[in-house]
């Protein structure tokens, strides 16, 4: 929303939500959408914060992401960047990591796309550090919802963010605009990996 107070706030959050277990949970927060207003300095500061991301082996206690839970995991992740590259805009990551002393591993940067409702990636679980932004253009809503699209309720704006017609359009099952993972409060600065090596 463009009265966000805190937008650094925001972008931790949004961070972490897409990218906690390496995206692959059912609760990670894979769809973005940004007011215009916002759109440049959120872009910015998204694209810095997946890119400090430190990749390695979830052995090592400085690494932030590990790699995909299993070699299915590691080429369907992949297989949409790929799909996205053709459909969307790649804002950041999109490839593959190789880490020293695992490179048996599947490790996925983490991945930004810029993308219209009417994709698949958009439209899909991806099950990967692949966060999923549209842009909404409208700064006025009506009264908002008193509950978010689906069972989730959390979030910065939820009940806001459930008016907007992007929202509206894609129909999705479930709505958070925050992280609604008690994990979240105490992950600042400490790692969380995503799934084994192998």
């Amino acid at each position: 929303m463009p009265d966000i107070d805190d937008l650094d706030a925001v972008i931790d959050n949004v961070t972490f939500a897409a990218t906690f277990w390496n995206g692959q949970s059912c609760l990670a927060g894979t769809r973005l959408f940004v007011h215009d207003d916002l759109c440049l300095e959120s872009t910015e500061k998204l694209v810095k914060a997946f890119e400090s991301i430190r990749i390695g082996s979830p052995l090592d206690p400085a690494t932030r992401l590990g790699g995909l839970v299993s070699a299915t995991q590691g080429e369907r992740v992949p297989g949409y960047v790929e799909t996205g590259k053709a459909e969307a805009t790649l804002l950041t990551g999109g490839s593959r990591v190789r880490v020293a002393g695992a490179e048996h591993g599947w490790f996925v940067a983490p991945t930004i796309f810029e993308t219209e409702n009417h994709t698949r990636i958009a439209r899909e679980e991806i099950f990967g550090p692949v966060l999923k932004r549209g842009r909404e253009p409208h700064a006025r809503h009506k009264r908002p919802r008193s509950r978010a699209i689906g069972t989730s309720q959390s979030g910065f704006a939820a009940r806001r963010v459930a008016k907007m017609p992007a929202v509206r359009q894609t129909r999705p099952k479930n709505l958070t605009t925050q992280v609604p993972h008690p994990a979240a409060a105490a992950s600042r600065g400490k790692a969380f990996r995503g799934g084994r090596p192998f």
